[in-house]
């Protein structure tokens, strides 16, 4: 998928944009408001989130910034489905638009020593949620900004607000400059800042820069980064993913 760097959005209001990274969260898109003319459009698909268990490969398809059908995800996609539907007439403050999801958080992990909890399969919500600080790991947020005025704006009138994710654990990330030069963020679930010399310079100082720049943790997943298919990995991730950890 792909979206534009407005310049309208980098008026120094929006929160998340500094001279000080965030830690573990740096923003590869920009947070509500959204202007009229946002253009983020394509497929986002997955089968984790941070507060389920893994769920059947979920395609949210985007057109203009705002997701316009979610299929599969089983009873992920299912509840995701009915609150698309319930919020399809709402018009809230922060959205060009009627309707509650709109792509606005494009997380990325900076840590390559986060790791999956083990025993995964024991956690009851929340367990995934944790591999998001992995570097390279890019989580996808829909709905509304965590804690904004917005959605004390909802709460106060009853309105349904919030925002869902979607883990994509092997993305490529690539920024187009307006005179066409390409720099690529991500590649293949690599940060490819980890391979730059100045922060392996500054990693000697500690260590070995390998070592430290390293990820400890590289998901198993058949037809990716291990033998299988990932056509079958996709239909039951579960199965797969909670088999490891036991």
């Amino acid at each position: 998928m792909s979206w534009t760097y407005w310049e309208e959005y980098y008026d120094g209001t929006r929160y998340g944009f500094s001279s000080t990274p965030r830690n573990g969260h740096l923003f590869g898109h920009p947070v509500p408001p959204m202007i009229a003319k946002e253009d983020a459009a394509g497929v986002v698909s997955g089968t984790t989130s941070h507060f389920s268990r893994a769920f059947p490969q979920v395609k949210v398809a985007l057109e203009g910034g705002q997701v316009v059908k979610v299929t599969g995800g089983a009873a992920y996609g299912d509840a995701w489905r009915g609150l698309l539907e319930e919020s399809k007439h709402t018009q809230y403050p922060c959205f060009p638009r009627p309707g509650l999801f709109y792509l606005w958080e494009v997380a990325i992990g900076t840590n390559p020593k986060i790791v999956r909890p083990s025993g995964i399969d024991k956690h009851s919500s929340g367990g995934f949620e944790w591999e998001r600080r992995r570097s390279g790991v890019i989580h996808m947020g829909f709905g509304t900004l965590w804690r904004s005025a917005e959605e004390k704006w909802a709460g106060e009138n009853g309105i349904l607000y919030g925002h869902l994710h979607v883990h994509l654990l092997f993305p490529t990330f690539t920024i187009t400059t307006k005179n066409g030069k390409e720099h690529t963020i991500i590649r293949n679930g690599r940060l490819t800042a980890l391979d730059d010399p100045d922060v392996r310079k500054l990693a000697e100082k500690y260590g070995d820069p390998d070592d430290f720049l390293r990820e400890d943790w590289i998901p198993q997943i058949p037809g990716i980064t291990s033998a299988g298919s990932y056509e079958d990995y996709a239909r039951n991730p579960g199965k797969w993913i909670y088999a490891q950890s036991a």
